[in-house]
């Protein structure tokens, strides 16, 4: 047994729904007094706005309801004039009865509209007490079969027809069009159709007596907004067709209010009744309102289906601000609920492609599209039967296509939104598949090339691992010699071994030129692809102007064929072959009309996806620091001109690159192609790029700002005991919510003249050999490697500068530290910190755990954020050994990311006994610098957050990065 609802959901109302039905008492009332006064009213409105419920739930019951009442007019009653549309006088029995007529779209084959008006009328009605008399006078067939005769036969003289949906009308053939039309103004007029009156004189008096009674038919037609243009083709049968419209409107708040509140409140449903506190209500009408304080009814109807299931399900029978839940979200539900109920994976795949890529385009607004089922099955795939589950399941709405056929669109543009943030966060899934799928390619390939080169490297390593073997030998005894063996040399021996790795992975630099191959292939691609699109644009743009001068010789026929018939009557041989000229060229407009809506679909078919390619191509390259190739396959994106507010953000962030980078003359040009496409000014001469760019779209210049410096995170003062044993306190200072990421390090390294891979050496000056870079290649939200202890205070003391802070550190190069014991370390650097340094810097240890254990939070959890470490943490298990993306585990309670695992994090100190209670800085003097957090290609217990390492401030390796604080 079905379950009786109080909301439809997106699905209209139904009559027998009527007692659930509110909001629109007032439309109800007008429609209603208009329908009274008029023969022909047109109902429009937008798609969505409620029409098949105002007639289905408000204008059939009210027809209904009067049969059971007399209304006696009063002259300034609200009622005055609405009885005239009841009865002719008090008393009378004789009433208007309300008939629902629907078309369909036209497929070939299909019945023809006036025969289907009288197929309803025949099955609501049966014949009439007068039935068999009109059957005796007029024989079937004699006097043709009209609406007139039809209505007659029925027995039924009052007559409100309903048609709903009837922009589906103008999809049949002209021939079919013209005949119901001139049947429907023969019921609406009365007049005795030609046939009845070639034979009215020669019938029996109480026959003609019969036929002479004057019907009494009202016509009700409902069409979408967009399509009331289309009336216009029945102005000459039906010259009143425009003389009464009723536009419908979307609700207003306190309306849009009673048609949730009410409903949701009554009794006698298979749901519990629930209601909303006047905050909650409030919260609702603010989300689903526009401009003009305005609530369309589907976006209403959905709401209010999910807040009955959650009633049902959860038994939340009083909704309040905070179980509310995210508004936003609902409409993403109903459109991914629909989606998952379809049969298959590659059904719903096919689906959400069709709705998010073929049916709704960016845009402010975005747009809605439509595509013909000929062009769906040939771009998507997809057959008739997974389009009518799709229209079954309210997601597409099938319209008749102008040649036969449908077309098909999302249903409301209430889904565009959602739509495309789901296709947004889809395409960005499929891309990282296919970055894995490409990273798993290029891992086969260097380890096909290790094997390769196993046994030529082996006589190499072994020699190098005996000389490593005897240099920690040498290493070991000498800090045995300091009674500091144990702890050190685990860090050296650790160190040593990522040097031998290192080594052996330089035989996977093949991989990049690889990759370089692939990536000029793709530039090709884009190339010719753009041409292609820009091709499709221009034949669509003709054939659009062939289809306006097919419609303008239409036009002139018609007005030819409407001469002639006026000069020389309907019936002469010019009006009959001027009328037929006409059909035909309304035919061949019609059909060149389609071509080039279909070349148009087409060409926005094909350049929506030749730019949504592009810009993942694009989104790509800048992922991989390839800026020049991201701003070439945008040059092609933008020359496109559609996804216009994607290919502008694209643009931004290579000119908000190129400004910080210190280019500020190459980020011009990106800037104003943005500005042109969001169409907004461009650079003024009072502002620099960095203020043209906040002015073009704040929040994409936040993005970018939060991209490529870093987002500090306040820690708040406190004390705690640092491993376990040392009571230290803390003073405020602000944490960098990621390990500085490669995009960050890359703009430092561009800003001073220098590619990526390079670094500086122990002598202050560039090392000209640029070999620093990770096996796996460099990846924008990845943490940044082989950057030494050196590297990472000279990239703070960059971003000070760049932040108007004075830098933190005092750097003498060629001045060797009296501090560092480290022999080896050939960095003759003094590097030193005033305890009142403002600028970024690196954290102390003391800093670094506490941050790590969660601030001022005091987390207890074993690991960094959590005690489950797969949650937090990037380590040997889980990390396909490298680096990855910042962010993509979850935070700590201070809200740091990948404060275990990922890369080791160089800090301030150096590496010797903890004296937290002498000084914040560590110890004094040492050979190592301060590494906590673990990494990547070390075991769980390395990812704890006391477990303390070290490393020579010198090295550089693929498991050494940072991050920065700074005090306020």
């Amino acid at each position: 047994m079905k379950t009786k609802r109080r909301f439809p959901g997106i699905n209209p109302f139904k009559t027998e729904e009527q007692d659930r039905f509110f909001g629109r008492d007032a439309d109800i009332r007008d429609l209603y007094a208009l329908i009274a006064l008029e023969k022909t009213v047109v109902l429009f409105g937008k798609s969505g706005h409620g029409k098949s419920s105002l007639l289905n739930a408000g204008i059939v019951p009210r027809l209904l309801a009067e049969k059971s009442k007399i209304v006696d007019p009063t002259p300034n009653g609200e009622e005055s004039i609405v009885p005239r549309l009841l009865a002719e006088k008090p008393g009378s029995e004789r009433w208007y009865e309300p008939l629902a007529v629907k078309f369909g779209a036209w497929v070939p084959d299909k019945t023809a509209p006036a025969e289907t008006t009288r197929a309803f009328l025949a099955q609501a009605f049966p014949p009439g007490p007068d039935a068999a008399c009109i059957d005796a006078a007029l024989p079937p067939g004699e006097a043709g079969d009209t609406l007139w005769l039809a209505l007659k036969r029925s027995g039924q003289r009052r007559v409100v027809l309903i048609f709903d949906q009837f922009e589906e009308f103008f999809t049949y053939p002209l021939a079919q069009q013209q005949r119901f039309a001139d049947e429907l103004s023969q019921a609406l007029h009365g007049d005795l159709p030609p046939e009845v009156a070639e034979r009215y004189a020669g019938l029996p008096e109480d026959m003609q007596n019969l036929l002479a009674a004057r019907l009494d038919v009202k016509a009700v037609f409902a069409i979408r907004e967009d399509r009331l243009h289309l009336m216009d083709k029945l102005k000459y049968p039906l010259p009143a067709i425009f003389g009464r419209r009723y536009a419908l409107h979307p609700l207003p708040r306190t309306q849009a209010q009673e048609a949730l509140e009410r409903p949701a409140g009554l009794p006698g449903f298979d749901t519990p009744a629930f209601g909303f506190a006047p905050e909650a209500m409030g919260k609702i009408l603010d989300f689903l309102a526009d401009e003009e304080g305005r609530v369309e009814t589907n976006q209403l109807q959905i709401l209010a289906e999910s807040f009955e299931r959650r009633a049902e399900q959860e038994g939340v029978t009083h909704f309040t601000p905070e179980n509310l839940g995210t508004l936003k979200t609902i409409v993403k539900d109903y459109y991914l609920e629909r989606i998952d109920a379809l049969p298959g994976e590659a059904e719903r795949l096919a689906a959400r492609r069709l709705c998010e890529e073929g049916l709704a385009q960016e845009g402010d607004p975005p747009v809605r599209l439509n595509l013909h089922e000929a062009q769906i099955g040939r771009f998507y795939g997809i057959e008739p039967a997974l389009l009518e589950t799709l229209v079954a399941n309210r997601l597409l709405r099938a319209e008749p296509g102008a040649g036969g056929g449908y077309t098909y669109e999302l249903p409301h543009d209430t889904l565009l939104e959602p739509v495309l943030e789901l296709k947004r966060e889809r395409l960005e899934q499929q891309r990282k598949e296919e970055l894995a799928a490409e990273e798993a390619r290029i891992a086969r390939e260097k380890a096909e090339a290790q094997r390769r080169q196993r046994r030529a490297m082996l006589t190499s390593v072994i020699a190098g691992v005996l000389v490593l073997g005897a240099a920690i030998s040498i290493w070991i005894a000498y800090q045995q010699s300091k009674k500091a063996a144990n702890a050190v040399g685990l860090a050296e021996q650790k160190t040593r071994d990522a040097e031998i790795s290192d080594s052996l992975a330089q035989v996977k630099t093949r991989a990049a030129a690889v990759s370089d191959s692939l990536a000029g292939i793709e530039k090709g691609n884009a190339k010719a692809a753009t041409r292609t699109a820009l091709a499709a644009q221009k034949e669509a743009d003709q054939k659009t102007k062939e289809a306006a001068v097919a419609q303008e010789a239409a036009r002139i026929a018609e007005v030819k064929a409407q001469a002639a018939i006026k000069q020389s009557g309907i019936d002469s041989e010019k009006a009959r072959q001027a009328k037929i000229e006409a059909e035909q060229k309304k035919q061949e407009a019609n059909e060149a009309t389609l071509l080039a809506n279909q070349a148009k679909a087409e060409a926005e078919r094909l350049t929506q996806v030749v730019v949504t390619n592009l810009l993942a191509q694009s989104r790509d390259a800048i992922l991989h620091l390839d800026y020049n190739a991201a701003f070439s396959l945008l040059v092609n994106a933008a020359s496109l001109g559609t996804v216009r507010d994607s290919v502008a953000y694209e643009l931004m962030e290579i000119a908000f690159f190129r400004f910080h980078a210190g280019q500020s003359a190459q980020a011009i040009e990106p800037f104003e192609m943005a500005a042109k496409l969001l169409g907004k000014p461009g650079i003024s001469q009072k502002n620099d790029i960095g203020d043209a760019l906040n002015a073009l779209d704040k929040d994409r210049d936040s993005l970018l700002n939060a991209r490529y410096f870093p987002v500090m995170v306040e820690m708040k003062d406190g004390a705690y005991q640092m491993q376990g044993k040392y009571e230290t306190a803390v003073p405020n200072f602000r944490m960098a919510e990621t390990e500085t990421t490669v995009w960050q390090y890359n703009l430092f390294c561009w800003a001073n003249g220098r590619d990526i891979t390079q670094r500086i050496g122990g002598d202050g000056k560039m090392l000209e050999e640029a070999k620093y870079q990770p096996s796996w290649g460099w990846i924008g939200d990845n943490p940044v490697v082989y950057v030494n202890w050196y590297d990472a205070v000279e990239y703070a003391n960059w971003l000070s500068r760049k932040m108007n802070c004075t830098p933190a550190y005092a750097i003498k190069p060629g001045e060797k530290d009296s501090l560092n014991e480290n022999r080896l370390d050939d960095f003759k650097w003094t590097v030193t910190l005033p305890e009142n340094a403002r600028g970024y810097r690196l954290p102390t240890e003391a800093e670094w755990e506490y941050a790590a254990k969660g601030g001022a939070r005091h987390d207890t959890f074993k690991y960094s954020g959590s005690d489950e470490i797969d949650e937090v943490a990037w380590y040997g298990s889980n990390s396909d050994s490298r680096t990855q993306a910042v962010r993509a585990k979850k935070a700590n309670g201070a809200g740091l990311y990948d404060m275990s695992g990922n890369v080791w994090e160089w800090c301030f100190d150096w590496y010797g006994d903890l004296l937290p209670a002498e000084t914040p800085w560590g110890a004094k003097s040492g050979s190592y610098r301060v590494i906590r957090g673990g990494s990547w290609n070390l075991d769980a217990e390395d990812c704890l957050p006391a477990y303390r390492s070290a490393g020579p401030p010198r090295n550089r390796t693929g498991y050494y990065g940072f991050r920065l604080v700074l005090v306020p």
